[in-house]
């Protein structure tokens, strides 16, 4: 498997492509990265992918497009829109050769403003994407928007209760990390700009609770306090992406396999920091 490197992003920390760019021969080789090696984005992003099965979608914040891609063999068509161009570009040149051309669009975008026409897609899809958006509601506000009525939305994002969002104990994670929701808050948002909350899911991990206790031993509190004081300044993150890049260069670093997650439907109420690692929200645009 090749690699490519790709020039710092724009907002650094937000896609699989952050480190290290992979490019692949064939969709099997696609899948099977995204299922060994980034199994806790794979088991959220394929969750609801029978609700788009043969539907117009819009993927909002698609990054290098590689569950764009995926996602590409069930619906009838699908445009990924992004704000890093450099992960557009990527995808135009490398992704989009691995499906049907009319299936898949990638669009670089300002985050707000797609300049499609309102009412154009069936399903639109958020995934991992809402918590690094600097003005949400508008966001949202354009989800709604390119929806048509009595399309659905379904959105993904880290469970706000795990950590005070003032503290950066997940967001060492990723920089970019703007603001970790809680379920009431993503609630609230939706049906403030219209929408109808169909369902509510939460993902765990079944295989480790580390990162939902993360304060349980004083080596874990020393380690999260050392990488986010080094992620502090722009110099100190890119010399931590360049290491990070040295070593995965010279060996995987293998993440939880997809199979390591249960998503189980819940209500708003019933979440919280030990049983939700991830919120999934199914919401309609109303007739």
């Amino acid at each position: 498997m090749k690699y490519i490197d790709v020039s710092m992003n724009e907002n650094p920390g937000g896609s699989l492509g952050d480190f290290i760019t992979p490019t692949f021969n064939n969709m099997s080789e696609l899948v099977y990265y995204l299922q060994n090696y980034a199994g806790d984005l794979y088991s959220s992003n394929v969750f609801f992918i029978e609700n788009i099965r043969n539907k117009k979608v819009a993927d909002m914040g698609c990054g290098y497009g590689y569950f764009t891609t995926l996602l590409s063999q069930y619906t009838n068509s699908i445009d990924g829109f992004d704000i890093d161009l450099n992960a557009i570009n990527y995808a135009k040149e490398s992704l989009s050769r691995l499906t049907e051309p009319a299936k898949i669009n990638f669009f670089h975008f300002d985050g707000y403003n797609t300049q499609v026409k309102s009412e154009t897609y069936d399903a639109v899809v958020s995934f991992e994407v809402i918590e690094h958006v600097t003005e949400p509601s508008k966001y949202i506000k354009e989800c709604y928007r390119i929806l048509k009525r009595g399309g659905r939305f379904y959105l993904s994002t880290p469970n706000g209760l795990i950590a005070n969002k003032n503290d950066c104990i997940i967001k060492y994670h990723s920089r970019s990390h703007l603001t970790e929701f809680f379920p009431s808050e993503l609630y609230a948002m939706l049906t403030g700009q219209g929408f109808l909350v169909e369902k509510i899911f939460r993902k765990i991990n079944n295989q480790s609770d580390e990162h939902r206790y993360p304060n349980k031993n004083l080596l874990r509190r020393f380690k999260i306090f050392i990488v986010c004081r080094l992620k502090r300044t722009n110099f100190t993150y890119f010399l931590l992406k360049k290491v990070m890049k040295a070593i995965q260069r010279k060996n995987y670093i293998r993440s939880d396999n997809y199979m390591s997650y249960t998503i189980e439907e819940s209500s708003i109420e019933a979440i919280n920091a030990q049983n939700c690692d991830v919120i999934l929200i199914q919401a309609i645009k109303p007739e």
